[in-house]
């Protein structure tokens, strides 16, 4: 499950199978039922698709053909790492562990938690000042 305070405008996340874009979040009340969340506006392909609660939405879990995906080119593989060079370089370990070195190889830093493309976009803005490029 998603929190709602991982999202951004324009993060990749799935509701009912479909890849989505994240197009707004909003908070909501509801005083008859007592209830109260987050409510995200997705598209797809340009449309509306729902406006789900936030709890009904999913990650995309990173996996090498996403990285792919986001631009970064498969330089090498050896055991179980891989080297993916796009803005920046990642190393894609088997067991689930992603590292990023911005700009030099000697200053890579490990990101053990991006796990999901929406955390990869998120940090990819953050060192970058730029949206990460999808081709999904």
């Amino acid at each position: 499950m998603i929190q709602s305070n991982d999202l951004r405008l324009g993060n990749k996340v799935l509701w009912n199978d479909l890849i989505c874009t994240v197009a707004g979040i909003q908070y909501f009340i509801d005083a008859d039922e007592n209830k109260e969340g987050h409510i995200v506006d997705l598209y797809n392909n340009g449309e509306m698709v729902q406006t789900p609660y936030v709890s009904y939405i999913n990650p995309i879990p990173l996996t090498p053909e996403i990285l792919e995906k986001c631009g970064f080119e498969k330089k090498y593989s050896h055991s179980n790492l891989s080297k993916y060079v796009g803005n920046g370089t990642l190393y894609w370990n088997d067991v689930m562990s992603l590292s990023y070195a911005f700009g030099h190889d000697y200053e890579e830093e490990p990101i053990e938690h991006t796990q999901y493309l929406h955390q990869l976009q998120n940090l990819y803005f953050a060192l970058t000042g730029e949206e990460l490029k999808i081709n999904l």
